[in-house]
């Protein structure tokens, strides 16, 4: 039923694309911004004049980064596990438990790392010492999904914004109301888990081309509550770290 829902909806969104906006992302670029042992400004995408229910969608992504430098392990848009690097390192377990910071909430992902990340913000109201939003969680089934409707000033997966790595359909990730800007950037921390950090010796680059698409039907006035009441949205508050 879920599934089915979820589906529906993305059909109806599908409508009109602003011209898009290509946008290269360094791998030192953090969602949460500078002063993180390294870390550039976050890239940003302007929405412009959109009508409710409009979405963000991705195309014609490339490129790969590197979380160590000396290793030249390289992954795509939609990361990877870097226990599968070749230098003598620790186990890192393959996922990202990062805490959120300068108002923007943390994000825990089962099965990557180092992934294009995005937090939707109102520029006219975002501080960086204002609260976040709940932290968004991803399990292992959770990033294939067709559409997503992440709150303000929550980081969400972007990756390359196909329903597989590589392949499968555009996903729609929903603007929500108030939002004006697109931040797009990594998550790093050390071994991925605790505060953001460690990104000096990030390499290479992720550029995407973004696109507003509006709803080809109105959606209904209740879309969005009716999204996170379902789950379908793919982000629930996580237990936050002791």
């Amino acid at each position: 039923m879920k599934q089915t829902l979820l589906y529906t909806i993305a059909a109806l969104a599908l409508g009109t694309a602003a011209q898009g906006t290509t946008i290269e992302t360094f791998g030192t670029a953090s969602i949460y911004g500078t002063g993180f042992y390294g870390s550039t400004a976050a890239q940003t995408f302007a929405l412009g004049s959109y009508s409710a229910g409009s979405a963000v969608v991705l195309s014609d992504v490339f490129g790969s980064v590197d979380c160590c430098r000396f290793d030249s392990y390289f992954v795509g848009a939609d990361g990877g596990d870097f226990d599968l690097m070749t230098a003598p390192l620790a186990s890192w377990g393959g996922n990202t438990d990062v805490n959120g910071a300068n108002g923007l909430s943390g994000i825990s992902v089962e099965t990557s790392q180092l992934f294009l990340a995005g937090a939707f913000i109102d520029s006219a109201t975002y501080s960086a010492t204002g609260i976040p939003a709940p932290d968004s969680m991803y399990g292992a089934g959770d990033l294939g999904l067709a559409s997503y409707a992440p709150l303000l000033n929550q980081v969400f997966f972007l990756g390359d914004g196909l329903t597989g790595t590589g392949t499968g359909a555009q996903q729609l990730f929903y603007i929500p109301e108030w939002a004006d800007t697109l931040l797009i950037g990594f998550v790093d921390a050390p071994e991925f888990e605790g505060d953001p950090y460690y990104y000096a010796d990030n390499s290479g680059s992720i550029t995407a081309t973004f696109d507003v698409i509006a709803p080809a039907v109105p959606l209904p006035a209740g879309l969005p509550l009716m999204l996170s009441a379902f789950g379908l949205a793919g982000f629930v508050a996580r237990r936050r770290k002791s």
